[in-house]
């Protein structure tokens, strides 16, 4: 393939080697590494083009319009956003201009910085994706800002643009641009070097591009003169070098399809479109679509090792992805059907879109061991042909058969025993070399093992040139539509990264809920009895009615033949039809009175998993033994959350209640009979941390309040390990008028109780055995006529007996409750004080003798005769 001898002009590219095939195959790696190519050539679609939507995943345009660089020497970083652009379309299935990312941004601010006239290698910006990912950024978060500033606009004649970028980031008031940092990009990427010709095919057609490197010639805008302004690249014959052209310049630029059948790479530039009026080059270079066609090895275009792909993706955390559930994924897995003979082993029915290649590279398989493991679907070619270039030593072909031979009979079986062949036809290797006599007359020698070992010298004389090498192996072609594909994959017991790419086929034993939820009921029937059969499973699936806000159906018990004793019940949208599941409750019975806290499953990844294949999930009572509440689990659209548990740890995710706008319910807290209890390895038990700053009503940058659950009028955070100060409210601006229940008893809370408390609409308050500090405020005398129970630490002030009738007080169990009672609480005759194991002290007020509760031998000192 041509190289770049030179770089110049329009950005400096990326200089790299070559990535050929070991030419003697004396390594095993190396006849891999043909047979790989071979078969994805085989198994893959011969033409492909990245804007062809009865191609593309999703059926979807991932070709952005052409950038334009102008007269700045940027077009490696408008090489890479354009791949950044597509790669983030492809993989999350959404239209292309989404995700529209500034070049100016990444090219001029990260690390070192650049000016329009320096230039920048392929290499060294694709590092930077990964170092400074930051300045991945939309362009509205930058390019509308650069021009506004009066520093920036002037961009050819800017020698430095540290202080513009910070100018610029500053100024930028669009709130998912402020969200973006260097701890939260928006966007993460990594990068690989395409060591050959069919990895830059795949990564086309899993990603929609290959950054490449481009020779420009002086012959280039005299094939694509001004007349091709109007034409695209289809219509325009593929670019020809002529050999007397002279080098210009190099260019980067992305390869966006391919044809194997004309040999052809389609490129889209940086140079913007022939149709733009303002387009600065007259003179030709540019066509209507800004893309062209090339003949493959031309110019530099395509050579391996110096093509590179980029596979990005919404970060973690991010605008796009809040809860860090990824949900495109929930749009691209395909079915699998679990081997009934060896775990980790799948079926795959073919559909009329599917090429062999597209199912290995979807599910991660190697194509050579989808190949070996359904062989039954392809033919035998018997002597296939590999031409070497360069004559061989005795020694090099010697190795060179052993290798073939071992690898082909690793696929294929062997000739020696016949009944153990996989495919009937198989030939041992050999290679036929041609010999020059004095007289200048050839002839064809064979050289197979035998020759090689008797008569060498047959194959090596003087005057042999060049051999080919003759091998069986598969004729890989597409299997028919409707065909049965095996595949194994070990990863695949990871439940991860399985779902990361498939589900599992259902049943059929309850077909009024798409097939998905009924899997993911089934993996929860599983995770409760890991006995359970899939059968055995899908037949405790059972619609009822949900009625939400009531005791929504009726809750079976069940008894496993494996002797798990459970109660379930699930609600769906239409109880006769079945429909989407809305409501899930499970609990783990004990058996005979006595709890076993580990009978319980976990809230892990398994049980996560299954709940995000229930997408309509509203309502979710559940119990389990520990595991952490998951960020994921902010996709669901919840409005009832109960998770009781035994022994969950970790901390409340910060995004999660962005996800639960209409979240009425929240219960996480300990399971009665397990308050006290400690695991043995963990220790003691209970979500950790602070309650997030974005539960409190303060939205994180890219976010607003309205996000927030208003209508959350219950909340239950008891008995776990929460630390810092009390929330002056939880939810979204309209849950002060809602919130009525709060439950934050039994944590580590410190600091006072808010003030801000008594503007809301609190009936019943639980604070008891935290660590806070009095006193209490004394405006909370404004919940006069709503609140029915009141449970605190802290100081008691004399205010509170304004505090209305038929209040129950229960300070017992808060060591930090001081102070003298005060005579004023005379005037609250209906309260009801229980000072069990507190430091109050003094006379009981004449007004309220018989309304204190205590209890000998505690802390409590009450003197008499009463006061007041």
């Amino acid at each position: 393939m041509q190289g770049l001898s030179a770089t110049s002009g329009r950005g400096r590219g990326s200089r790299g080697g070559s990535g050929n095939l070991g030419t003697t195959f004396r390594q095993r790696r190396d006849f891999e590494q043909l047979q790989t190519s071979v078969y994805y050539i085989g198994g893959s679609t011969p033409v492909y083009n990245s804007w062809n939507t009865s191609q593309t995943p999703g059926g979807l345009n991932y070709v952005p319009q052409p950038r334009e660089q102008g007269s700045c020497n940027s077009c490696v970083a408008q090489a890479v956003a354009a791949a950044v652009q597509m790669s983030l379309a492809y993989t999350t299935r959404e239209p292309v201009d989404k995700f529209n990312v500034s070049a100016g941004a990444l090219y001029y601010c990260v690390a070192g910085g650049r000016t329009c006239k320096t230039g920048w290698d392929i290499p060294a910006a694709l590092r930077a994706l990964e170092q400074t990912a930051q300045w991945m950024l939309p362009a509205k978060c930058f390019d509308a800002a650069l021009e506004a500033n009066p520093a920036g606009a002037a961009e050819p004649d800017v020698s430095d643009f540290k202080s513009v970028c910070r100018e610029t980031a500053a100024t930028s008031h669009v709130p998912e641009c402020e969200a973006v940092t260097a701890q939260q990009p928006r966007y993460s990427c990594s990068f690989k070097s395409l060591s050959s010709f069919w990895q830059i095919q795949q990564h086309i057609r899993m990603y929609g591009s290959a950054i490449t490197r481009i020779a420009v010639y002086d012959d280039f805008t005299v094939q694509f003169n001004e007349s091709a302004k109007s034409k695209t690249a289809m219509e325009l014959p593929p670019y020809r070098r002529n050999t007397t052209a002279k080098l210009q310049y190099g260019h980067a630029a992305v390869i966006v399809g391919y044809d194997n059948t004309d040999f052809t790479w389609t490129v889209l530039t940086s140079w913007g479109s022939g149709t733009d009026s303002n387009n600065a080059r007259k003179t030709g270079g540019v066509t209507k679509d800004g893309m062209f066609r090339i003949r493959m090895g031309v110019a530099g275009v395509g050579t391996p090792d110096a093509t590179y792909g980029v596979v990005c993706e919404p970060a973690l955390g991010s605008v796009d992805d809040t809860h860090s559930d990824q949900p495109w994924l929930r749009k691209t897995r395909l079915p699998l059907k679990p081997d009934e003979i060896e775990d980790g082993c799948y079926s795959y029915t073919m559909t009329a879109s599917d090429t062999l290649a597209s199912v290995a590279e979807h599910f991660g398989v190697e194509i050579r061991d989808l190949v070996r493991d359904n062989l039954q679907l392809f033919s035998i070619e018997p002597d296939m042909r590999y031409k070497y270039q360069t004559t061989l030593t005795l020694g090099e072909m010697k190795d060179t058969l052993a290798v073939v031979q071992n690898v082909t009979q690793g696929m294929l079986g062997t000739t020696q025993k016949p009944e153990n062949n996989a495919v009937a036809g198989a030939i041992e290797p050999y290679f036929v070399c041609y010999n020059f006599d004095s007289t200048g007359n050839f002839s064809p020698v064979t050289c197979d093992k035998a020759t090689l070992e008797l008569r060498p010298d047959n194959c090596t004389r003087n005057g042999t040139v060049a051999c080919s090498l003759f091998y069986s192996d598969v004729n890989v072609t597409q299997p028919a539509t409707g065909s049965s594909i095996r595949l194994c994959n070990p990863s695949y017991d990871d439940i991860a990264e399985f779902n990361a790419v498939a589900y599992e086929a259902g049943t059929g034993k309850y077909p009024r809920i798409p097939e998905k939820q009924e899997v993911a009921l089934r993996k929860v029937l599983q995770l409760i009895d890991s006995n359970l059969t899939d059968i055995q499973a899908s037949g405790y699936i059972n619609c009822a009615k949900a009625e939400l806000g009531t005791d929504w159906s009726v809750r079976r018990t069940i008894m496993t033949r494996s002797k798990v004793r459970f109660a379930w019940a699930i609600g769906c949208s239409n109880d006769t039809a079945g429909g989407d599941v809305v409501s899930l409750y499970f609990r783990v019975l004990s058996r005979d009175g006595v709890p076993s806290p580990s009978m319980h499953p976990n809230l892990d990844d398994s049980l996560v998993l299954a709940l995000l294949d229930l997408p309509a999930l509203t309502w979710l009572d559940i119990c389990v033994y520990g595991g952490t509440v998951a960020p994921e689990l902010g996709g669901l659209q919840l409005q009832y959350v109960s998770i009781n548990h035994y022994c969950m740890d970790g901390a409340l995710p910060p995004n999660l209640l962005y996800g639960w706008p209409g979240l009425e319910t929240l219960i996480i807290t300990r399971q009665g009979d397990a308050v006290d209890y400690t695991d043995p390895e963990i220790g003691t038990c209970g979500i950790s941390g602070p309650i997030p700053q974005q539960w409190r009503n303060k939205p994180r940058k890219g976010f607003n309040t309205t996000s927030l659950p208003g209508g959350l009028s219950y909340v239950d955070l008891s008995c776990n390990q929460l630390t810092g100060g009390l929330p002056a409210i939880i939810g979204g601006t309209n849950a002060r008028q809602n919130l009525t229940y709060l439950d934050l008893q039994r944590n580590r809370f410190t600091g006072r109780v808010p003030a801000s408390w008594s503007w809301l609409k609190l009936k019943e308050v639980y604070l008891q055995q935290n660590q806070l500090a009095g006193p209490l405020p004394e405006s909370l005398n404004k919940l006069e006529g709503k609140l029915q129970a009141l449970y605190l630490d802290g100081a008691l002030p004399p205010a509170w007996s304004a505090l209305p009738d038929r209040l129950y007080v229960g300070l017992e169990q808060n060591t930090n409750i001081t102070g003298i009672i005060p005579p004023s609480y005379t005037n609250s005759k209906g309260t009801y004080f229980n000072l069990f194991n507190t430091t109050v002290r003094g006379c009981v007020p004449r007004g309220l003798i018989g309304n204190f509760k205590t209890q000998n031998g505690n802390s409590v000192t009450l003197e008499l005769p009463c006061c007041g």
